[in-house]
């Protein structure tokens, strides 16, 4: 038979802090990123709610640091979820996924992440019992519950990938394939 350990209060609260203040920094990061890639490609009504929920989210962050204890920033990275897999840890964009990135992609990426937070902010409130997380807790939930809809209306008027654009801007999945097949049949021929 098993059991379950009970966490005081306090130390629940810190747990969730934690894993609350992973998220909210992760997604300030990102989407800082995104707005500034928007923004580059001239679509800035898309940089315009990234740059909110950036904001949004930064805000989310300070207001549970200042919940109560301090946590390093280490500890906070440790738990960090990324939205985006790098090969490295860097603290650069990865530009090389930028430039293969469509504004849809972007947009279904931060929806999907917004989703997973919401659920990990409902589950919190609904497993802390009465502590300090409860309301905090359904505070983010509801936020990134709104922020998933914004961002689900948005993801209907994006365009799907423009692959002559990726292609002229030197990416696209198919580039070595490609290449390969030019090799192997030989200089173009001359036009008669």
């Amino acid at each position: 038979m098993g059991h379950t350990v009970e966490h005081p209060p306090m130390r629940a609260f810190d747990e969730f802090r934690l894993r609350a203040l992973a998220i909210e920094r992760e997604a300030t990061d990102r989407y800082r990123e995104f707005s500034a890639w928007f923004a580059e490609r001239d679509m800035a009504d898309l940089a315009s709610v990234c740059g909110k929920f950036a904001k949004g989210h930064r805000d989310g962050y300070l207001k549970l640091a200042d919940a109560s204890s301090a946590i390093a920033a280490s500890a906070i990275d440790a738990v960090r979820h990324p939205w985006i897999q790098r090969d490295a840890p860097q603290s650069e964009p990865d530009e090389f996924f930028y430039r293969l990135a469509s504004a849809r992609q972007l947009l279904e990426i931060a929806r999907a992440a917004e989703n997973e937070g919401a659920c990990f902010f409902e589950q919190a409130a609904r497993d802390s019992g009465g502590g300090p997380a409860i309301a905090l807790a359904a505070e983010l939930a509801s936020k990134a519950r709104q922020a998933a809809r914004e961002l689900a209306t948005a993801i209907e008027g994006a365009s799907p990938v423009d692959w002559e654009q990726v292609i002229a801007s030197g990416g696209g999945p198919s580039l070595a394939l490609g290449a390969e097949r030019r090799l192997r049949r030989g200089p173009p021929r001359a036009k008669e």
